[in-house]
């Protein structure tokens, strides 16, 4: 747990990593990752960060760059590399995507892949899309957040527009041997009453980012069981 900060103390933070290099670990911040309320106030630090982040949308996405796998002899239709053994929720994340693969569901239409790398090299881990899914033209990159994971759903819609805009879509898609006029959607995969739903439920200002960004929140009743 992060040391308890003001607002300006965030907002001075988010001005220097929403400028630098690293912004394609912003998402995995601790102060981004954080449940708790700034000080001396009821707000919550991802209703501080979302809001500061409409303000700045064209600024975190102009600091975020392609990464070409193909460029050192790798594709996307490849699965991302042995887990560590102490990421339990994770491990059970990947564990469940794994279990949807080459399902076929009404709204996501068929899982094509799973856990999808995005770095061309161990030096830039920045993770990988938990889930493809294709349906009608359109490919969903999808990020998974399991009931008991309580992560933000701040965190998870920062996390998958980070992961699309790092992709090189043509890569991508010529990797799957599928049509370049191939529609792309970002999804974050929430279950009903998780904790990521009721921070949807109560954040306008996460809502908005979302929409903003393109992300489509998908919320489910139950956990998806596989036919």
């Amino acid at each position: 747990m992060p040391i308890k900060h003001n607002k300006e103390k965030i907002i001075n933070y988010l001005k220097e990593d929403v400028c630098k290099e690293q912004i394609t670990s912003l998402y995995d911040k601790k102060y981004v990752k954080y449940l708790g309320q700034v000080i001396n106030s009821n707000q919550f630090y991802y209703d501080i960060i979302a809001e500061y982040l409409l303000d700045h949308v064209d600024l975190f996405e102009s600091n975020i760059h392609k990464i070409s796998r193909h460029s050192v002899g790798k594709t996307y239709n490849e699965k991302r590399g042995q887990l560590k053994d102490d990421y339990k929720i994770y491990k059970d994340e990947v564990l469940y995507a794994k279990s949807l693969y080459q399902k076929e569901f009404d709204l996501l239409g068929k899982i094509i892949h799973y856990q999808t790398p995005i770095y061309n090299s161990k030096k830039k881990k920045i993770g990988a899309v938990d889930l493809l899914s294709f349906k009608e033209n359109m490919l969903s990159l999808i990020e998974l957040k399991m009931f008991h994971n309580d992560e933000t759903l701040l965190r998870a819609i920062l996390e998958i527009a980070t992961y699309y805009m790092c992709i090189s879509v043509t890569e991508l898609l010529k990797d799957f041997n599928l049509p370049l006029d191939t529609k792309i959607q970002k999804v974050v995969l929430i279950f009903k009453d998780s904790r990521q739903h009721q921070q949807y439920l109560k954040s306008d200002f996460v809502r908005q980012l979302a929409k903003k960004l393109d992300v489509e929140i998908l919320i489910f009743d139950t956990v998806i069981t596989t036919p």
